[in-house]
């Protein structure tokens, strides 16, 4: 595949049907930065629409997912900008506009330490720009706080902290900066995912979010600029970061370019599946040192080791072709070591309640056994698979929320939300509430 043939064409517009709007996802181990392709009028600038309450630029810090960035609207002096078109790479995208001026907007994500974000900001003359961010500092789950968001000016740009979470944005050039202090009032028409029923039709329920405008970044009578982003707990780290990333970008998208055509030569792919072995490159964050893959993004941006190893074993023969086998030995490794009394590996976190999970990972071993000696990893999981036998069939059927049970007919009995349909409800009886799990239907619950 060539360079031209790694970008794909969007039409920047907005379905009718929020559900069916084409949306970005730039995604690193310790990032991901998304948007909708259909841009709006934000003041008197343009920015890319955010639908999810997760979008945006989202940073991983101590393996918690945090949402950083909402968004950052530019401006041109004087002139109305219309969007015209989105170009996306597996690696970056480019937003572009028309009016008297035409202006392109490039998003990258470094694969440097941290994975700062680089935007190149691109007009055919020069003009003077105003750049504004609009911040939501926040753990994944949590709701905006505007009033915990505080803001200051740094050399060519700013940094906005709340609590000990700090975002810096700085420019390649000399720039005037002002600061305030504006929260925002935005409507994500797609919220968290949850559906509600409307007029007879089941639509996605919205949610409003309240991401703070700190501030402008104004840079005269240029016709390119760079940003860099960033995220961290030091000041000092986020200056330097920021000014790796400006520095070393260009060389950084030039080795992303290299890799991405390597890749596809080496499977002997292209189009669909070419841009399908690519996007599996860029699954991964960080378990203590150990990359495991994440069960999704936005608010599924988790390690869960049922949803890693199904992934692995669907793909176990690609992720070999692309060199990767290293990673699924460490994933082994990572869960052997850190099981549970009953032997289990981790669900997530420090949650063990999954009846498959383990089970996989044994199932991963061995297919890995079978593409590659290592004794050393044989006899790990051979191990497990003993520990794993003896708990099961010493578990206790009485026991609440307790392991999984073998039964003599090798059947496993296990707690219901256990399985992969693990979501919980809540119903209140005698005024003491409990938690049943939601593939129980309704009707049966106070039973």
């Amino acid at each position: 595949m060539t360079m031209k043939k790694f970008g794909v064409g969007l039409k920047p517009v907005e379905d009718v049907n929020p559900a069916r709007t084409l949306h970005t996802i730039l995604k690193r181990p310790s990032a991901s930065w998304s948007h909708s392709v259909y841009s709006v009028p934000f003041v008197d600038k343009i920015i890319p629409n955010r639908d999810y309450p997760y979008e945006g630029l989202s940073c991983v810090l101590d393996g918690r997912n945090y949402h950083i960035l909402d968004g950052i609207a530019i401006g041109i002096d004087g002139h109305e900008l219309r969007p015209s078109k989105v170009l996306a790479y597996p690696w970056k995208v480019i937003y572009s506009y028309d009016g008297d001026i035409k202006l392109d907007v490039d998003y990258y994500l470094l694969g440097s330490k941290g994975n700062p974000g680089r935007i190149i900001i691109r007009t055919d003359k020069p003009c003077t720009l105003e750049i504004e961010p609009l911040i939501d500092i926040r753990w994944m789950y949590d709701l905006s706080s505007p009033s915990s968001h505080r803001v200051e000016r740094c050399e060519n740009g700013l940094i906005v902290a709340r609590d000990d979470i700090r975002v810096a944005i700085t420019a390649s050039l000399p720039c005037e900066c002002r600061t305030w202090h504006h929260p925002v009032d935005w409507f994500y028409k797609m919220g968290s995912g949850y559906r509600e029923n409307v007029n007879g039709e089941i639509r996605f329920k919205g949610e409003h979010g309240h991401p703070v405008s700190p501030g402008t970044i104004r840079i005269a009578d240029q016709k390119t600029v760079s940003l860099a982003v960033s995220c961290g707990r030091s000041d000092d780290d986020l200056i330097a970061v920021c000014a790796r990333a400006l520095k070393e970008s260009a060389a950084d998208e030039h080795n992303e370019i290299a890799s991405a055509k390597k890749i596809v030569k080496s499977l002997d792919l292209s189009g669909a599946a070419g841009f399908r072995a690519l996007a599996m490159t860029k699954f991964g964050m960080y378990l203590d040192d150990t990359l495991c893959y994440e069960a999704g993004d936005f608010w599924f941006r988790t390690v869960w080791f049922r949803d890693a190893f199904e992934g692995i074993l669907q793909n176990i023969n690609t992720l070999f072709r692309l060199g990767m086998e290293n990673r699924i030995r460490d994933i082994l490794i990572y869960v052997f070591n850190n099981r549970d009394k009953h032997a289990r590996i981790p669900n997530f976190g420090d949650n063990y309640d999954s009846i498959d999970a383990t089970l996989l990972a044994l199932i991963a071993g061995a297919e890995y056994l079978k593409r590659k000696k290592d004794n050393g990893l044989k006899k790990m999981i051979l191990t497990c698979a003993h520990d794993l036998l003896v708990s099961f069939e010493n578990g206790d059927l009485t026991a609440p929320n307790g392991a999984p049970v073998l039964h003599p007919n090798g059947l496993i009995s296990s707690a219901p939300h256990h399985s992969w349909i693990d979501s919980m409800r809540t119903i209140v009886v005698d005024g003491v509430s409990h938690s049943l799990p939601s593939r129980i239907p309704e009707d049966w619950e106070y039973e």
